[in-house]
């Protein structure tokens, strides 16, 4: 899905022709809403953003593609009236699957440039995801999920959110025998596929050590963070488990924190109440210690 952006019908029409050139399917909004965008990425292929349309410039779309994970954005052309206008993007973001054109649009041409930067896009995309995910779960990887945590920490404070932290450590044994080493594998593997199926698209959750996993909520009120915890230490622990015929049980105990925080102003101090917070509620009744960071 290509997510075009613009207000003029025949620049609209123009990539609708060349998308159709190659196959390639087109939606064209005239607003940018930036959850709106969010939500899309994992089915976007590609964003246009038409710059020579009123309403709909440079800082408005930077100010939008600032919120997001430049891991998952896709590749972008924009639509210029003027070359002189080029530096407008290029100052504040990298030209790396990027591209441009001028008006009036040429459809063969363009059919081209979005043939081109679809398949860089696709190329790239297979390599970032090598990079970030936990090869056992599917999930990302601890060095993406907190470079992804420092991230939403700034945005939250930029643009006044809260976000929800958890650390969920997943313990598992058998009642009735000794579990083999490939007990583990199985039961890591399901619980990722639990996480992939339970969170919203704009979630990001990772395996951040052998059983633990860290989850990150952005643009969540501590009331829903919580219930999301809940949810998560139930449905993990109810799950239906077996290997080398024996049935296994997990005992889930969770770390919550909201933030932003003025205390807990950095990744390493995020992460250490975190596992601090996990340890404590192993020990506790309810399995989830969790704590609203001082503002």
């Amino acid at each position: 899905m290509i997510r075009v952006y613009t207000t003029s019908k025949p620049n609209a029409d123009a990539v609708q022709a060349a998308a159709a050139l190659k196959n390639f399917t087109v939606e064209s909004f005239e607003l940018i809403d930036r959850a709106a965008m969010s939500t899309a990425l994992p089915e976007t292929e590609a964003l246009v953003f038409d710059l020579t349309s009123p309403g709909i410039d440079a800082d408005k779309v930077l100010a939008a593609l600032d919120i997001l994970d430049p891991d998952r954005v896709p590749p972008i052309l924009y639509i210029l009236s003027d070359p002189g206008e080029v530096e407008l993007i290029t100052q504040s973001i990298s030209m790396l699957n990027q591209d441009y054109t001028f008006v009036p649009l040429d459809i063969q041409a363009l059919a081209g440039r979005l043939e081109i930067l679809l398949l860089l896009g696709a190329r790239r995309k297979l390599t970032m995801e090598s990079a970030i995910t936990d090869r056992l779960t599917g999930l990302y990887n601890r060095k993406y999920f907190l470079r992804r945590l420092e991230e939403e920490m700034y945005r939250s404070k930029r643009y006044d959110y809260l976000i929800g932290v958890h650390l969920v450590d997943v313990d598992f044994f058998a009642p009735t025998g000794t579990l083999s080493e490939e007990a583990g594998t199985t039961v890591m593997q399901k619980v990722g596929e639990f996480f992939k199926g339970r969170l919203r698209k704009s979630d990001q959750v990772a395996r951040f050590k052998w059983d633990c996993f860290a989850v990150l909520l952005p643009d969540i009120v501590a009331e829903d963070s919580l219930a999301v915890a809940r949810d998560i230490k139930a449905k993990v622990e109810k799950m239906a488990l077996e290997c080398d015929g024996l049935a296994i049980q997990t005992k889930v105990s969770i770390g919550h924190i909201m933030l932003p925080s003025t205390v807990l102003d950095s990744v390493v101090k995020v992460v250490g109440a975190l596992e601090d917070q996990m340890l404590e509620a192993k020990a506790d009744a309810a399995g989830i210690v969790t704590e609203s960071a001082p503002a």
